[in-house]
């Protein structure tokens, strides 16, 4: 089993517009294991994770019957909802999820991206990439390749924001660059506090 998770709060939001992709420089080694020059960041990868963020699942349809999510909320959701609300933080979940994962981290590839998935006979051929590495002094992304029997893509249909294409916003984005910004890149309402919303 291979588990790849990305960062959770991420305190600097995506560009805008997040469906528009930079051009990185993601050069594939030619032989694994290796050893490599950092890849540029992906911006477009940041999560739309924010401040205050409660959950819209109910704690009992979440957890596991051997493992209970704690009765902890916010402020904001015992204000709105009271004491026995079924909604937690998402700082709640992520601690059960890495509390739940602990016995199984041998089994799990953190900071972990799949750069490429490919048939090969009757296997499956996964090229990862794991970032932030120090090899022989230098920041380094490590590549290796593993084999597996089956593939299950679960990246999420939320993972990048859709900017409907309007004519001319290409040319208003690059006008006024700070006039616009999508949903996903909400990290909290102090940076809106007098000023006007126009859609």
């Amino acid at each position: 089993m291979l588990n790849t998770m990305t960062r959770h709060y991420d305190p600097e939001p995506d560009l805008f517009p997040a469906s528009w992709r930079p051009n990185r420089n993601v050069n594939t080694p030619v032989s694994f294991p290796s050893f490599e020059a950092p890849a540029e960041p992906d911006p477009t990868a940041r999560t739309a994770l924010y401040a205050g963020l409660d959950s819209n699942v109910g704690a009992l349809a979440m957890a596991y019957t051997h493992t209970p999510f704690p009765e902890i909320n916010s402020a904001l959701s015992v204000n709105r909802f009271g004491h026995n609300n079924p909604s937690r933080p998402f700082e709640v979940i992520t601690g059960w999820l890495e509390d739940l994962f602990m016995p199984y981290l041998h089994l799990t590839s953190l900071n972990t991206t799949v750069e490429k998935v490919e048939r090969q006979g009757d296997e499956w051929v996964v090229t990862l990439r794991k970032s932030d590495l120090l090899y022989r002094g230098k920041q380094s992304d490590y590549w290796w390749q593993e084999k597996f029997d089956a593939v299950v893509d679960a990246t999420s249909h939320y993972n990048v924001a859709n900017v409907p294409k309007i004519d001319g916003i290409d040319e208003a984005v690059k006008a006024f660059p700070d006039a616009f910004e999508h949903s996903k890149a909400f990290r909290s309402p102090n940076k809106y506090v007098g000023k006007v919303s126009i859609y």
